[in-house]
């Protein structure tokens, strides 16, 4: 272990010396420098975060990542070329302690640059978010959509057998079933089997689609279950300021504590009546009341410096996005939206104008999931036009944890890339000059592990494959065993949507990438610099 300590260090040290590793410190130094400034996203403080979030993460993955590739290659490939590799192998140092050795010297300047990055990025984004918003629902995206670490639960899917089963009973009874086999069987080359089963998923894709579009008047409805809603209630005190009982409104002042838990447009709880919040100060906030408590006569008792008791509930957020069928005038989708406890009962319902294509988020109580954690959601259409939501387009998001850790997380996950990079590069660097070994890297090995996904879609067998597919596909096969999907573990889209990291897909990330692959890696440069003559010319 001295040993490898003994190269780590002078690695470390001979790296922060070369050149190459200046100039891209200092390109990181400009680049989050100057992204602040420059980044203005959509208008909103929201869109300025984020936008400044997803390039300055980016950003700094690139650059290190070429920093490093260019570091490991270099510091092993130039040490045989210099001839430097001689005072090395005549010293009581085993040539694969030499090669890790050096692995864990780039491995330390990326520890230690990536630190200070993310520590530049950290407070840039709170600076930022400390900045006037452009609205109060822009205060809500930042705070509830940015700074805060959320999973995401998909509504249970469509029960389509009884409806798929319904139209090819029909399709029987009129005697077109047989017939759409065979031109199945004859366009696609499929056996009678093949051919039935095609079929079948044809006619489910056109149901399902059908179950995801409502008519003008028409309704749509999801299941969700799974929802973890695991939140603390929040109790204070308020004083009202100010009641419009004509319009259901009411300015209450209270604590900053209190405050700080509530979200524009999300549920509170004033006396025993629920509210939604419509504006939030520094010192108080709006609540509109609704319909049913007015009536009830409880809002009509509402006076000026009145003491009233206030509840903040944990929440959950149902995201969606509505898609009309045909261009509205003015690219509004006017909506009512349900959502029930199926165990209690308790409801809830709000009439929503949402801009046609665009993501948008509705924050209701967590009393509307129960303990089994199950929800339900109804989408009513007042557009005179057909709407389609996807399921895939809609969601609800429940708060598991803050964005500090979260951004950590992120951080690591950078980190494993760049380990496993200088991995590469040393291992380049075992047998291959610079040049060639940063080329293999940066134009071969890289570039697949960046598109692994696409790359395997693109070369799966189906049926009629030729035998450059099957080649293809068997080659990507081996390479994706090899190689991580760098893009999946880039942070950059997950921090931005405030969605959570989890631990287990760090750990996940560590213990394949570097556990496995890494290792695998480092192993077979291992092996090969200890086979390698080294006093024989090298090209």
């Amino acid at each position: 272990m001295r040993s490898i300590w003994a190269v780590t260090r002078y690695t470390f040290a001979q790296c922060l010396r070369m050149k190459v590793a200046g100039l891209f410190i200092v390109l990181l130094a400009v680049a989050l420098s100057a992204m602040p400034f420059m980044m203005k996203g959509d208008g909103t403080l929201a869109g300025r975060i984020r936008t400044f979030l997803a390039y300055s993460t980016s950003v700094v993955n690139l650059l290190l990542s070429l920093v490093t590739v260019f570091l490991a290659v270099a510091v092993v490939s130039d040490d045989v070329r210099k001839k430097q590799i001689f005072t090395v192998v005549t010293k009581p140092l085993a040539r694969w302690q030499y090669i890790i050795g050096r692995w864990c010297g780039v491995v330390l300047l990326n520890v230690v640059l990536l630190a200070i990055a993310a520590t530049v990025i950290y407070a840039v984004a709170q600076y930022l978010r400390s900045g006037e918003t452009l609205n109060a629902n822009d205060r809500r995206a930042v705070e509830t959509e940015i700074f805060t670490a959320r999973d995401r639960i998909s509504p249970t899917p469509f029960d389509t057998a009884p409806f798929v089963k319904r139209r090819i009973d029909r399709l029987k009874e009129q005697g077109q079933y047989e017939p759409a086999v065979e031109t199945y069987m004859a366009q696609k080359r499929l056996n009678h089997q093949q051919a039935q089963a095609q079929l079948a998923a044809e006619i489910n894709k056109q149901i399902t689609e059908q179950m995801q579009s409502a008519g003008p008047g028409r309704s749509l409805r999801w299941r969700f279950s799974g929802v973890d809603t695991t939140g603390s209630e929040t109790y204070g005190k308020g004083e009202l300021l100010n009641v419009n009982h004509k319009a259901r409104l009411a300015r209450i002042r209270t604590e900053a504590a209190v405050l700080g838990r509530l979200v524009f447009d999300g549920p509170v709880r004033i006396s025993g009546m629920d509210g939604r919040v419509r504006r939030l100060a520094d010192s108080s906030f709006d609540v509109l009341f609704s319909q049913e408590d007015a009536l009830r006569g409880g809002f009509a008792k509402f006076t000026p410096g009145r003491k009233v008791d206030i509840v903040v509930d944990p929440t959950i957020q149902i995201v969606y996005k509505a898609s009309p069928a045909t261009r509205l005038p003015d690219s509004i989708v006017r909506s009512a939206w349900h959502v029930w406890n199926p165990t209690t009962g308790l409801y809830y319902q709000d009439s929503r104008t949402d801009s046609s294509k665009i993501p948008a988020t509705l924050t209701v109580s967590a009393r509307l999931v129960d303990q089994a954690g199950r929800t339900e959601v109804r989408f009513i259409n007042l557009t005179r036009a057909s709407v389609t939501i996807l399921n895939d387009d809609v969601a609800v998001l429940y708060q598991i944890g803050g964005f500090e850790w979260n951004f950590i997380r992120g951080v690591l996950m950078i980190l494993f890339n760049l380990i496993f990079l200088a991995a590469l590069g040393v291992f380049a660097g075992s047998f291959l000059s610079f040049s060639v070994g940063c080329l293999l890297v940066l134009c071969g090995l890289l570039p697949f592990a960046v598109a692994r996904e696409f790359l395997i879609d693109a070369v799966k067998l189906r049926a009629g494959s030729d035998a450059m597919v099957w080649l293809g596909h068997y080659t990507v096969k081996i390479m994706a065993v090899l190689l991580p999907d760098l893009g999946r573990m880039s942070p950059a889209n997950t921090l931005v949507d405030g969605m959570n990291i989890a631990w287990a897909t760090v750990g996940e990330a560590a213990a394949v990438s570097i556990g496995v692959r890494a290792m695998l890696i480092l192993a077979a440069g291992c092996w090969i610099f200890h086979r390698r003559e080294l006093a024989r010319v090298q090209i």
